[in-house]
């Protein structure tokens, strides 16, 4: 996705648990200028580092034959480094047989450099609907000369290795993306900061399909944040309740949030 400057190539991980040899291609079947064609082989306590031109990088809200994909003889680990100067952040990659029809997305308000979300086709025909969240915040998007508010759908269709990425000055959070046919999802923010920080950063993640979801979670504070971790809870059916605990400054806090439809969202830190 969109990160701010231009100064760096892109970049893939690559590494393996196995203990055998593991034959692994990288290529950009529908992308030429440049193409991408990388062969090598990986084994377990090895990484490959690839360096990707930018140009597969996609810019503001557009459609483009930008997929990469990666096969391999064997199970592999992949993660995306997308770093540019005081702007980076890195995803781990999930593999096409976990991936589904069903996603809402997770973005950072204020965006301050804009919200971003992106859908690669992973089949030939795929109908894609993008319902935007309809909360406050939550922004619209310009696409191929049309506007969508928040609320609106945005349906399209996208072949294999299609790619298209949505911006927006709001809040992308809570849009809820389905398909025909399975789809990968990602979002986040071109740069922004989260909290009361200076810094700012790219925010990309590689979501999971709801059907992954689950009910209980425990999550481990950032070691040396000063500004504590922030937490965004999204449903994925109607009258979801809540519960939380933890300890906070040596003291144990508990909370409980509503969210009364799919895709409502709550924040908290």
């Amino acid at each position: 996705m969109d990160n701010y400057l231009e100064n760096f190539p892109l970049e893939l991980f690559v590494t393996t648990s196995r203990t055998t040899t593991v034959d692994v291609q990288v290529t950009s079947p529908g992308w030429t200028n440049p193409s991408v064609n990388e062969q090598f082989s990986v084994i377990a306590g090895s990484v490959k580092q690839l360096f990707i031109n930018l140009k597969l990088r996609l810019n503001g809200s557009v459609k483009e034959k930008k997929g990469i994909l990666v096969t391999a003889t064997d199970e592999i680990v992949i993660y995306g480094v997308n770093k540019q100067d005081y702007s980076n952040d890195a995803f781990l990659g999930l593999p096409i047989d976990v991936l589904a029809m069903e996603y809402y997305t997770v973005t950072y308000y204020p965006p301050y450099r804009r919200a971003q979300i992106c859908v690669v086709g992973v089949e030939d025909s795929t109908t894609v609907s993008i319902k935007l969240s309809s909360c406050s915040n939550c922004g619209s998007v310009t696409y191929n000369g049309a506007t969508y508010n928040k609320g609106n759908t945005l349906t399209l269709s996208l072949d294999r290795y299609d790619a298209i990425q949505l911006q927006s000055t709001g809040d992308l959070t809570g849009a809820h993306i389905t398909a025909n046919k399975k789809i990968s999802v990602f979002s986040g923010n071109r740069k922004t900061k989260t909290g009361s920080g200076g810094s700012q950063d790219h925010l990309v993640e590689h979501l999971t399909p709801v059907d992954t979801w689950g009910k209980r979670f425990a999550t481990v504070p950032t070691p040396m944040r000063t500004v504590g971790d922030y937490f965004k809870i999204i449903a994925s059916e109607d009258s979801t309740s809540v519960t939380y605990k933890c300890n906070k400054n040596n003291a144990i806090t508990t909370g409980s949030v509503s969210l009364s439809k799919a895709g409502d969202f709550s924040s908290y830190s």
